[in-house]
């Protein structure tokens, strides 16, 4: 909005200096055309710093990236504590009963009904 409305002030003033100076009418054209086009070329010129500005911020975000340390492996060998299960198994079911497991329904909302019949996890 203030890009358009500098644009539209620098053609009022080169049309308001064209008209005061009674020049040639090709040299008020010409003011005139160039001042119309400073508009188009702001905001020509405000975009692509943006899109410069939106690179380099990925670079840096890289040059960052690189500075943290480097993760633990997912996996470290003989670090798991010796009371650590060494297989798990997880069993779903349809659950009726609410005595053998711990059941569980999902609602969209409060007001509506199950999406699917209970299930249970043991």
């Amino acid at each position: 909005m203030r890009l358009e409305t500098l644009g539209a002030v620098a053609a009022f003033s080169a049309a308001v200096l064209a008209i005061e100076a009674r020049g040639a009418a090709s040299q008020m054209g010409l003011t005139l055309s160039y001042a119309l086009q400073i508009t188009s070329l702001t905001s020509m010129t405000v975009r692509l710093a943006s899109v410069a500005e939106n690179a380099f911020n990925a670079v840096e975000r890289m040059a960052e990236y690189s500075k943290l340390q480097e993760e633990a492996p997912a996996v470290i060998p003989d670090s798991a504590p010796p009371d650590w299960p060494s297989a798990g198994k997880v069993n779903i079911t349809h659950c009726h009963c609410h005595r053998c497991c711990y059941c569980y329904c999902h609602r969209y909302r409060y007001c509506y009904r199950c999406c699917y019949d209970t299930v249970g996890v043991t």
